[in-house]
Order: C-alpha cells, then sequence, then structure tokens
C-alpha cells in the first residue's frame, strides 16, 4: 500500500516537471475573422496539432533554412543521383577491369587447361607459342 502511494507521488512529480520545463504559447482565434485559421485547427487530427503548429512558426520566421522534411528529401535526391551515376559508369568500369584481367593473363604464364600439361607447352616450338599468346590477346571473352 505505501509502495503504491510513493509510486503515485513519484508520477505527479514527474508529471509536474513536465509541464514546468515546457513553455505554453497560444492566443485566441476570432470564429469570423480567423475562420480559414479555425477550420485548418479543427481539420488537424488530435495529437498532431502541436508539431503541424511548430512547423508552420519556423517556416515563417525562418524561411532561408529547409524543414527536416526538405533534407531529407534532398538526401534521397543525392543518393538517386550518386546510385544512377555509379550504374551508368559501370559497363565502362567493367570493361577496363576485363581489359586488365586479359591484359594480366596474357603477360604472365599460359594459363592452362586441364589437359595441357606443363609438358605439352615445354614441347611446343617458338612459333606454336607466340600462335597462343596471339590467339589470348585477341581472345574476345
Amino acid at each position: 500500500m505505501v509502495q503504491k502511494v510513493s509510486e503515485k507521488v513519484q508520477s505527479i512529480r514527474s508529471k509536474r516537471r513536465k509541464r514546468d520545463s515546457c513553455v505554453g504559447i497560444g492566443f485566441k482565434a476570432n470564429p469570423v475573422g480567423d475562420q480559414d485559421i479555425v477550420t485548418w485547427w479543427y481539420g488537424l487530427p488530435a495529437g498532431t496539432r502541436s508539431d503541424a503548429l511548430r512547423h508552420v512558426l519556423r517556416i515563417a520566421l525562418f524561411p532561408t533554412q529547409p524543414s527536416t522534411a526538405e533534407l531529407q528529401f534532398d538526401q534521397v535526391v543525392e543518393n538517386m543521383n550518386w546510385i544512377r551515376n555509379a550504374l551508368s559508369e559501370l559497363p565502362s568500369f567493367l570493361e577496363r577491369h576485363l581489359l586488365d584481367v586479359r591484359r594480366s593473363s596474357a603477360i604472365g604464364e599460359f594459363n592452362t587447361t586441364a589437359n595441357t600439361t606443363p609438358e605439352d607447352l615445354a614441347q611446343l616450338n617458338g612459333d606454336e607459342l607466340e600462335h597462343r599468346r596471339n590467339r589470348l590477346l585477341n581472345a574476345a571473352w
């Protein structure tokens, strides 16, 4: 019982702290002259009115500062442009990479297949080795 009372007291104290740490801002709207504002206000879903009013005030007071939604949208657009550029450069990158691989394999030792042994390559004369090297250089993979 004592514990429940102490929990209630702590709950009331925390609510007071929250309430005391906030600043109330408000104004009275005339139903005749401010009908557009009143209609907009009551058209907002419950629980979103404070955020909507903050957003409207920030836009009115600080028009040069982009809102959080604008910043997020700008980031999305920037990311999409980066992805578009990366995808457009991908074919040329792969082509350069494959040419480099082809050059490095042609310059290095011959890649032997399972049926060709080093002894078989040793039996080839210079012309046959040159012929194989040229075929590797001209091969279109």
